[in-house]
């Protein structure tokens, strides 16, 4: 079975100037000690815009590449993740190249605004002691006593609340 080409690699093949700069962008993502899939996931964004235009986004304008993330959130609405990677992906690239002016004029991604939530003293006394079921596929709750443990610890020290362990 013949392995499928992946994104970077096609963009390696295909794209003026791409091997260099990913090299450059493994090379620099290693040395600042980020994770391999930040590499991976910064490197598929870039390949993706420049199999796009057929070029690096360090030869678009910032016109540009903003109206291919608009077309991103437009056509198919990425996930949030997704398009964090791409503008992250963008931003640590020209920095890299010493253009922070571009990196700086990428659009902001929105904090999600949604709130934790929050039990109250009773619903945390009933989780407490609700009983362990005996086939874990029946019940959350299988493995209360690590979960809960945890919970206790934090719960007691941030309102002082005693309950018994369970």
């Amino acid at each position: 079975m013949e392995k499928k080409e992946t994104l970077i690699e096609r963009a390696i093949r295909t794209v003026a100037g791409f091997s260099e700069l990913n090299r450059k962008l493994e090379r620099k993502v290693k040395l600042n000690s980020l994770s391999r899939s930040t590499y991976y996931n910064y490197a598929r964004s870039i390949a993706k815009i420049s199999l796009h235009f057929k070029r690096t986004p360090l030869q678009l304008s910032l016109e540009a590449i903003e109206d291919y993330l608009l077309l991103q959130k437009q056509s198919w609405q990425p996930s949030e993740s997704y398009f964090k990677h791409m503008v992250y992906g963008l931003r640590f690239l020209f920095r890299l190249y010493d253009r922070p002016a571009e990196a700086l004029k990428l659009p902001v991604i929105q904090r999600s605004k949604k709130l934790p939530v929050i039990l109250s003293e009773k619903e945390c006394k009933i989780l407490f002691h609700a009983p362990k079921c005996k086939r874990p596929s029946k019940s959350i709750l299988h493995n209360r006593p690590k979960y809960l443990t945890f919970v206790l610890k934090s719960t007691r020290y941030e309102t002082k609340m005693e309950f018994a362990k369970g």
